[in-house]
């Protein structure tokens, strides 16, 4: 089905190139399909009012690009995304700078390496809308030949989906997602959330421990990662027979550290309440560890703190904390490895892997 192309041109532009990002931003929409004609030179150089050379030159930038295709006689056609292999991964990560995904970056940098990919990073800082800049830029500048994602929206309703599936772009999902994916056909690569909650608060419980708090962000009950671990929570204690009530949650503003020295400053009564608290990061546990340490509350003498992810800080000589380790290094190994068989065609069904946790025993945990 041939389109009929509108552009509004920008003065400082050569309109040859805004002709031909016009023409990928159709693709990446959708509006523009695999097997669509592109209307004849000599009618876009009417519709548009540019020369023909003007058009010539942005078509055959596309053909060179693998993105259109001359069929003699018949026209110039859309063609599937990605004919031209660039052998280059976009990794779009939630936070660069923090520790936790700078393992998983460890490992999927080595597994590309080994594999001759290259890689091109971008923080999203778990926002939306910037994630979705960064796909749409990257396949309309035909860069990568895929996506290693780490979405801020874990249930994959994003519109950033709709658009890797109409390009047909391969993409895996890490470390968190939901399993239920409404039908989409996206490979995720992440750990057992719930099991490593479970096996925690199961080994604080054998340690003697009844009373233990639920340690969250505010909005907790939006992520499905932490929902994970509440289920995981809530499951060990309810087989050990222990009723869990709203007042067994305590609600930070984050998860950074500084919000869990706040609320261990803030909510001090509530949480001399609990002989134990398992905190949903390591780096709300560090925090309150911190705070408590100052205030002269021993631990873990009088409460035992379990973290989650264990993070490099959390083994250090001061803090010593006793956390669940999520395979990262694993993580972006896998992630990498499956996208890129993916990409090469050595993979047809979708890929969904669930990595074991492990339990850390360290300092921060004692016998009640």
């Amino acid at each position: 089905m041939e389109k009929h192309l509108l552009i509004e041109f920008e003065e400082v532009i050569p309109k040859y190139y805004q002709i031909e990002k016009h023409i990928k931003a159709l693709i990446s929409s959708g509006k523009l399909k695999t097997g669509d004609r592109i209307p004849p030179e000599e009618v876009l150089s009417k519709q548009l009012n540019v020369n023909r050379g003007t058009i010539s030159k942005a078509i055959n930038r596309l053909v060179s690009e693998g993105v259109l295709y001359r069929k003699r006689g018949k026209g110039t056609f859309v063609i599937p995304y990605k004919i031209k292999k660039t052998h280059t991964l976009a990794v779009v990560l939630y936070h660069i700078d923090n520790p936790f995904y700078s393992k998983i970056v460890k490992g999927i940098e080595e597994k590309a390496s080994e594999k001759g990919y290259h890689l091109i990073l971008c923080n999203s800082l778990g926002d939306e809308e910037r994630e979705q800049k960064y796909v749409e830029r990257l396949i309309d500048e035909g860069k990568v030949d895929g996506f290693l994602l780490c979405p801020r929206n874990l249930n994959l309703t994003s519109s950033v989906f709709e658009i890797l599936e109409k390009r047909n772009i391969s993409v895996i999902v890490f470390p968190q997602a939901r399993k239920k994916k409404d039908g989409r056909n996206i490979g995720y690569v992440i750990s057992d959330d719930k099991d490593g909650a479970y096996r925690a608060v199961r080994y604080l419980i054998r340690l003697g421990h009844s009373k233990i708090g639920f340690v969250s962000c505010k909005d907790w009950q939006s992520e499905v990662a932490t929902l994970n671990r509440w289920d995981g929570y809530k499951k060990a204690m309810e087989e050990n027979g222990i009723e869990v009530s709203r007042d067994y949650i305590i609600e930070t503003s984050g998860v950074e550290m500084e919000d869990g020295w706040d609320i261990a400053s803030e909510k001090l009564e509530k949480i001399k309440d609990f002989t134990a608290l398992f905190c949903i990061g390591d780096n709300l546990a560090i925090g309150i560890l911190k705070r408590l340490k100052e205030i002269g509350i021993r631990v873990p003498e009088e409460v035992s703190i379990v973290g989650f992810d264990n993070i490099d800080m959390a083994g250090y000589p001061d803090v010593q904390l006793t956390t669940v380790e999520q395979p990262t290094y694993l993580i972006g190994q896998k992630a990498t490895d499956a996208l890129i068989r993916i990409i090469e065609g050595e993979l047809k069904e979708r890929v969904d892997i669930l990595l074991p946790t492990k339990l850390v025993v360290r300092k921060t945990t004692a016998r009640r």
